[in-house]
């Protein structure tokens, strides 16, 4: 066979080779910024039930599903979310307790109720009469005022309640610890001028009831409580031992080399938690005579990109949400009794623009209304023009 002919194999080799490469290895334009490398085993820690595991990231494995997560079942299209009968707000309270996410749907949905968006009533001080720990003077820092608005129209107060996560329940985590210290000055309550890290849970029993006494009309209460951003980004933060702004490529990499699952929230008591944090939430409010239907939120998938904390957040959204959907289609105490607001559902992200970082645009909140919409009745108004005011990130 001549020399020509064997040139001609090889060219040919070599542009095959190089076309699996390029098929195999570097994915569509849209998916660029989505595509995560293989990923590796946690190794379990000795710590009991809520101990991050240690990276081991010598060998590699290839996870089946999601980037970042390790054989978790597929999320469900519907559960059900009509499990009890469809509330309205109308002649309700709605509470908004979560993260930065639910304090811009807060002022989202003022504008959309009230068709104003300076009509927000700020709560940053408190004095607490009760007995306890929390007596005194209560101050909550910028990031985690109490936030209220009136919809006169409707008989409807809506409030934004910030809380620290389930982390934040005893017996907490040393790494929650230490991510919490990184925000004391910004996030967490002052009480009688000296910050405090608070469980979620002694703010749902203790200080929200007083709030809701203190500067709403005496209604029954809608209960929308999640918890996910918080505790997700605990856990990265354990990894990378800094705040997501200040990684590197070196910690992005990091991450890459981690892989989740529902074991991991078995071993944090992450679902446990979160029970917990409900049936405190009840007792609370319960035991200053107010009625209440709880609901929960998912989360979505923001932030979008590797070097703001995608990799792990929203691997962990995504497994924080399995987990409620299947105790609600269960029908276990207490969710049995919750409707799903499934934000995650009706929300997927193909780009970075539909994020602002760990934020939303404009359109993600519309689709949190419309999620919240399956749960809670909110009848419109005739002729109302809303002007949409654009909220900057905090």
């Amino acid at each position: 066979m001549g020399a020509w002919h064997w040139l001609r194999l090889a060219g040919i080799a070599g542009v095959s080779a190089l076309t699996l490469v390029h098929c195999f290895w570097w994915p569509p334009p849209n998916e660029r910024h989505m595509r995560h490398e293989p990923l590796v085993p946690l190794t379990e820690s000795s710590a009991p039930s809520v101990s991050v595991s240690n990276i081991t990231p010598a060998t590699f494995s290839q996870p089946q599903g999601e980037p970042g997560i390790g054989r978790r079942k597929p999320e469900r299209a519907d559960i059900g979310v009509g499990l009890q009968s469809l509330q309205t707000l109308q002649g309700k309270n709605l509470i908004l307790a979560g993260d930065s996410n639910d304090r811009q749907f807060f002022r989202f949905l003022c504008q959309h109720l009230t068709g104003r968006f300076d009509g927000v009533l700020v709560v940053d001080k408190m004095t607490n009469e009760e007995p306890g720990e929390y007596r005194g003077r209560l101050t909550w820092p910028e990031q985690a005022k109490t936030l209220v608005c009136h919809d006169e129209a409707r008989n409807a107060s809506v409030v934004f309640l910030f809380h620290y996560g389930l982390f934040s329940l005893p017996p907490q985590p040393p790494w929650y610890l230490d991510f919490a210290k990184r925000r004391m000055g910004t996030h967490f309550l002052g009480i009688q001028g000296k910050a405090k890290i608070v469980p979620s849970t002694d703010l749902a029993k203790f200080i929200w009831p007083q709030i809701i006494q203190q500067h709403l009309p005496s209604r029954p209460l809608l209960l929308l409580v999640q918890s996910s951003m918080w505790d997700a980004f605990a856990v990265l933060e354990s990894l990378t031992g800094k705040r997501v702004s200040q990684m590197n490529k070196l910690d992005v990499q990091t991450l890459y080399s981690v892989v989740f699952s529902h074991e991991n929230l078995t071993h944090w008591g992450w679902l446990q938690r979160a029970s917990e944090f409900i049936g405190m939430i009840l007792e609370g409010v319960h035991s200053q005579g107010m009625l209440a239907t709880v609901l929960w939120r998912t989360n979505p998938n923001c932030p979008a990109l590797p070097e703001e904390g995608s990799v792990t957040a929203n691997a962990l959204s995504g497994l924080f949400a399995d987990a409620v959907r299947a105790e609600i289609l269960q029908g276990s105490a207490p969710w049995g009794e919750i409707c799903l607001v499934d934000w995650r559902k009706n929300l997927e992200i193909h780009s970075p623009k539909q994020c602002d970082k760990h934020h939303y645009t404009k359109e993600g909140y519309a689709a949190y209304l419309s999620s919240l919409k399956g749960c809670v009745l909110i009848s419109p108004l005739a002729e109302q023009k809303v002007e949409y005011e654009h909220v900057p990130c905090a």
